[in-house]
């Protein structure tokens, strides 16, 4: 699984990071956090800066994930497949 390293570093942290850095962005590289940021693009942009042209993640500092829907539009594909 990609990024199965920093997500099992971020779920080890999360409670003291809820603590400290509520709601920020978290830049993980293996099992180091680079930095949070109180933004996405600040955190992209770190991230592009320290590792480009290697994977990081930027995972949100919440106590719960949200969950995104996509509802189901019709239950007839478009025209030339999905």
């Amino acid at each position: 699984m990609a990024f199965e390293q920093e997500l099992e570093f971020f779920e080890r942290n999360k409670e003291n990071w809820l603590r400290t850095y509520p709601q920020k962005y978290a830049v993980i590289k293996g099992e180091a956090a680079i930095g949070f940021f109180d933004t996405l693009e600040e955190a992209y942009r770190e991230g592009l800066n320290k590792f480009w042209p290697e994977a990081f993640l930027i995972k949100q500092v919440l106590e719960q994930e949200p969950v995104i829907m996509f509802p189901l539009l019709s239950m007839v594909p478009p025209r030339g497949g999905l």
